[in-house]
């Protein structure tokens, strides 16, 4: 790119689905941006910068400032650099006396948007780079599209709506089986990994692991023991209610990781179409 005398350009860095992998979920990455601003030359090849390695928000020349608004762009007599991720605002200035810059940002999440305001910047070339990088904590060893979740790698599939039985088969021929929650670090991970997709929606509902197959008395029984303390099992339509079950279980003298806890999920009236007991169905999953 060659800005003119005067340019505006906003850029949009989403991780997401690749061609061939529609299931691809880009929680556990971030966004490796390399850009690099050098004077016009005869070749207008890209010229040597120093080949350093930067693992942070940081630039070659300078660092990136925390900006509180966008006043102090018009006192920048060059090229405007900003990136904004999750609401905070960062940038640089890079002034017409420069002849040449590299700058290198790692966004904290997986997505990110740069904005590039040139002002009487003429005679420069600006070439932009851009990497996927795994966050080895949360990825570890597991492939491309999933997240490590204790000695299991998890994924989400989206792509096609299926019933429980349906949903178990497709995990069984990707040699897995639908996610089992015994944890509410393994709670919070699958929240993170579907709150971060660019297909999230409060509508969505996703299958896991839990059946009364195997038992189908435990499942009345428990609602039944509600019902006698006027009440029913718990209906989770928000992250909100998530959340506070969550703390109440982990605030008990009784928490295990191996506990088990019924909740008001059932597909009773139809196999494998579950609903809350009060027959609705799933906002929130």
């Amino acid at each position: 790119m060659r800005p003119s005398e005067f340019i505006f350009c906003y850029f949009l860095w989403m991780l997401c689905c690749s061609f061939g992998n529609p299931d691809f979920e880009q929680y556990g990455y971030q966004i490796n941006l390399t850009l690099l601003v050098w004077s016009k030359n005869e070749t207008n090849d890209i010229p040597s910068f120093d080949n350093e390695t930067l693992s942070t928000a940081l630039s070659a020349n300078d660092t990136l400032y925390p900006i509180l608004n966008d006043k102090s762009d018009n006192d920048c007599d060059g090229l405007l650099i900003r990136t904004i991720e999750s609401g905070n605002i960062m940038g640089t200035c890079i002034q017409n006396n420069e002849t040449s810059y590299k700058l290198n940002i790692v966004s904290r999440e997986n997505k990110i948007q740069l904005k590039i305001l040139a002002k009487n910047f003429i005679h420069k070339w600006i070439h932009i780079i851009y990497e996927t990088l795994a966050i080895d904590h949360i990825v570890q060893n597991c492939h491309l599209g999933s997240i490590a979740v204790r000695q299991f790698c998890l994924s989400v599939v989206d792509s096609v709506k299926l019933s429980w039985p349906e949903a178990e088969s497709e995990c069984v021929k990707r040699h897995g089986h639908l996610a089992s929650i015994r944890s509410a670090y393994t709670q919070s991970m699958i929240d993170s990994m579907l709150l971060s997709s660019v297909y999230y929606s409060e509508d969505n509902a996703y299958w896991v692991g839990a059946t009364d197959f195997a038992h189908e008395g435990d499942f009345p029984e428990a609602e039944s023991e509600c019902v006698k303390r006027h009440g029913h099992l718990a209906s989770i339509r928000s992250a909100y209610t998530q959340s506070m079950i969550d703390s109440m279980l982990l605030s008990s003298v009784y928490y295990s990781e191996d506990n088990a806890y019924w909740v008001g999920a059932t597909d009773f009236a139809h196999e494998g179409d579950f609903r809350w007991t009060d027959s609705l169905s799933f906002s929130y999953s």
